[in-house]
């Protein structure tokens, strides 16, 4: 096997494996379940939390930061740790969703005015307020990170974090995750990938 794998090898694999991830999603997400089988996990700290609608753009941009790594993670060795890391979030995350389902109250957005309102908009129905713990979002952005340290130093991977910090900040102000599933889905991304990319 090469040292470096060459680009239509890293793209094919990451167009198979974000057709596999959004089938498991979309599964899992539209599952019907009585709503009192549900748990919400909201705390006092996320009712404090101000509503800024205009950080939809930096959650949306979280699917941009999930696809990188896989163009930029050119090792042979490393992009087989960086896939197995990536199977290993969604294992865990869709089987804490299917057993422990959770979801969140969101925002009426259907009745609010401006452009921000609208994406949102677009986004809940798209996706059910279910599977919320634990946030892949964060989990993925926690991914990026590591495997920007990894793989093209300090310098970028301080920019994966700062966009990373932001997508996270973004989850919780316009309220499609609790602190409690970012907090997990970061430890979950961050700890699974290190593990593996970094030999911990």
């Amino acid at each position: 096997m090469p040292e470096l794998l060459p680009l239509w090898v890293r793209v094919l694999a990451l167009v198979v494996g974000l057709a596999l991830w959004l089938a498991q999603y979309f599964a899992v997400n539209h599952v019907q379940r009585p709503v009192r089988s549900r748990v919400r996990l909201e705390s006092s700290l996320d009712r404090s939390l101000p509503v800024v609608p205009q950080f939809v753009v930096f959650y949306l941009s979280t699917y941009l930061l999930g696809v990188l790594p896989p163009l930029f993670v050119v090792r042979t060795n490393q992009f087989i740790d960086l896939a197995i890391a990536y199977g290993v979030i969604t294992v865990v995350s869709t089987a804490v969703h299917v057993l422990y389902p959770s979801e969140i109250v969101r925002l009426d957005a259907r009745s609010r005015h401006g452009w921000s309102w609208r994406l949102i908009d677009w986004f809940q129905r798209l996706c059910r307020p279910y599977g919320n713990f634990p946030s892949v979002h964060a989990g993925f952005a926690a991914l990026a990170v590591v495997a920007g340290f990894a793989a093209l130093g300090v310098a970028l991977g301080v920019t994966l974090l700062a966009w990373a910090v932001l997508v996270i900040i973004s989850t919780l102000l316009i309220r499609q995750h609790y602190v409690v599933d970012v907090a997990v889905g970061v430890a979950l991304g961050g700890v699974v990938t290190a593990a593996l990319l970094l030999g911990w």
